[in-house]
């Protein structure tokens, strides 16, 4: 039986005026809080699916018997990995977020605000996604110094705040339960 392909989803960026094709509810969850932190100037900018991250090379190697010309076999395609975000945190709400997002003087920027990389995941993982993803952000950190944070936007859409667009369903346009009694951005961090 052919694997389902996961259905992506696609969304009209009002700020960049494209259409972006996320690969799940739980991005375009994401995505919706980015807008909402953008217009209270939580998030100064964000970026989905920034530059890619090579963890290895493509390797080949020289087979040792049936090889007389001594020539290059393949052996290993290369390994890049993307997050799914990467958005600029103001600095002055780095104490309201440090619980949520790993903030160190290395992602810290000369104007204060904070770096931030991010991969979304909901709360039941398939497929060993987790455990790929684990490895992944080693080999980021390792290779490049660059921490990216897991976020499972459920629970951090119940802590952090929830858009508006979030708490009705995209399909029937009913409210939507996981997040009916979700207070807004607004209420959160107005404290």
């Amino acid at each position: 039986m052919p694997k389902k392909s996961k259905k992506q989803i696609t969304v009209f960026d009002q700020k960049s005026k494209t259409e972006l094709i996320l690969d799940s509810k739980e991005e375009l969850q994401f995505y919706y809080w980015l807008i909402d932190a953008e217009k209270l100037g939580i998030v100064k900018s964000w970026e989905y699916h920034p530059d890619s991250f090579l963890l290895t090379e493509k390797t080949n190697y020289i087979p040792l018997f049936d090889n007389p010309k001594g020539k290059e076999k393949f052996l290993m395609h290369e390994h890049v990995y993307t997050a799914d975000f990467k958005f600029v945190l103001a600095g002055e709400y780095g104490e309201a977020l440090h619980k949520a997002f790993l903030l160190m003087e290395s992602n810290r920027l000369s104007s204060g605000d904070f770096e931030i990389y991010v991969d979304t995941k909901g709360t039941f993982m398939i497929g060993g996604t987790d455990r790929a993803f684990s490895i992944n952000k080693k080999l980021v950190w390792e290779k490049y110094g660059i921490y990216v944070n897991k976020v499972v936007t459920k629970l951090f859409l119940q802590k952090y705040g929830c858009p508006a667009a979030c708490k009705i369903t995209p399909k029937t346009k009913k409210p939507c339960q996981a997040f009916a009694s979700c207070q807004g951005l607004e209420e959160v961090f107005s404290r």
